[in-house]
């Protein structure tokens, strides 16, 4: 059920790797079903009762279950691409705006490596496979040489270091 009208992704023509984010857990298939039926019934009340505000409801639950969030790693830094069926938006995040880059294993999955991404005052915690993991640093390292890697489970060894010797 593809209603999402098509738009041409920002990275497309762009050479280099690209690596794309993935969410770690998908949404199950009777959430999905029930999220639609939800939508239906909040249309119908907003048109056969008095209740408008379920009309409202019904228009944002529709535009939540037809929007598709797109998120990669480039050469030009972190990218985000959200579809929706009449609309798109894109943000992106310049390596040279990027502070730092922090990864851990995900221990749900062995396969899977957890990357936080920080700019600024915010960050972004996103998942991919754990064979990228050396060419997004390489990527990260190429593009903006003053970012700083963190690998989380040696930090977090090394705070809990400093805390048993503080005592």
């Amino acid at each position: 059920m593809d209603l999402i009208l098509h738009f041409e992704k920002p990275w497309k023509d762009l050479g280099g790797n690209i690596f794309e984010a993935f969410p770690l857990v998908e949404r199950k298939k009777y959430v999905t079903i029930m999220a639609w039926c939800l939508a239906f019934i909040f249309l119908l009340i907003g048109i056969l009762t008095t209740y408008r505000i379920c009309l409202f409801l019904a228009f944002v639950l529709f535009l939540t279950l037809l929007s598709k969030r797109y998120t990669v790693l480039t050469k030009r830094g972190l990218e985000i691409f959200y579809t929706m069926v009449f609309t798109k938006s894109y943000e992106m995040w310049l390596w040279e705006d990027i502070y730092a880059l922090t990864h851990e294993n995900e221990p749900k999955d062995k396969d899977v490596i957890r990357i936080y991404i920080t700019k600024g005052d915010r960050s972004k915690r996103l998942y991919f496979k754990k064979e990228d993991l050396e060419n997004i640093i390489k990527l990260a390292k190429e593009n903006n040489r003053k970012i700083k890697i963190f690998d989380a489970a040696k930090h977090r060894s090394e705070l809990n270091l400093i805390k048993k010797n503080s005592k």
